[in-house]
């Protein structure tokens, strides 16, 4: 029974220090990727275990915060961010939403691969079990569940987004360029005449 409670004090002790180096410890691994870009295939679980969705295209991230999201097939979807604005762009329905990127990481979770600044990660604390860190929200519990996994080179292979209900998206990268050839207006986004525009961004003081 004492070694229990020894254990039990340990854990209580240990765990924030834990936890603190294993945000450390993905911020550095995330900090020595300035930018990149990959083909990704995604595959949408159910709670359940089933196959509902799968998708494929093409990613490119440059810091700080900027992102070009490109799904190809079945049907075409882009994300953008310039590190201030963030763009949902569906071209099947004509629409663009409009966020604030700070904003829309509540959204797009997976946008805190393009921002280290310390101001995007307050409030979110990271766990770890080898190379695979899990992310989530210190102060909104509907908030998704992210995960980013590294291979033996530190380039990242996978992440995934949990929803509370168990809903789980699979990211798998292939074609990691560590080094790529961004082109001018890569992280821009102009709408396209007759697109219907949901402007989601709120001021911020």
């Amino acid at each position: 029974m004492k070694k229990l409670r020894t254990v039990v004090l340990l854990l209580v002790f240990i765990s924030p220090a834990v936890l603190a180096n294993a945000e450390q410890t993905l911020r550095t691994k995330l900090q020595a990727i300035s930018q990149f870009s990959a083909d990704f295939s995604q595959t949408v679980v159910s709670p359940d275990g089933k196959v509902i969705h799968q998708a494929y295209g093409h990613l490119v991230i440059a810091k700080p915060g900027k992102l070009h999201w490109q799904v190809m097939r079945p049907n075409h979807d882009e994300i953008i961010s310039n590190g201030q604005t963030i763009w949902y762009y569906s071209p099947i329905v004509e629409q663009v939403s409009i966020y604030n990127t700070s904003d829309a990481i509540v959204h797009t979770p997976f946008i805190l691969l393009a921002d280290q600044r310390p101001s995007t990660w307050v409030g979110y604390k990271v766990s770890a079990t080898k190379q695979k860190y899990t992310v989530t929200s210190t102060h909104d519990s509907q908030q998704p569940a992210f995960t980013v996994q590294f291979d033996s080179k530190d380039h990242i292979n996978e992440f995934d987004v949990i929803d509370n209900q168990g809903q789980r998206s699979e990211f798998k990268l292939s074609h990691f360029n560590a080094k790529p050839n961004i082109a001018a207006g890569e992280f821009s986004f102009a709408i396209p005449s007759g697109t219907e525009i949901d402007d989601q961004r709120q001021p911020h003081e």
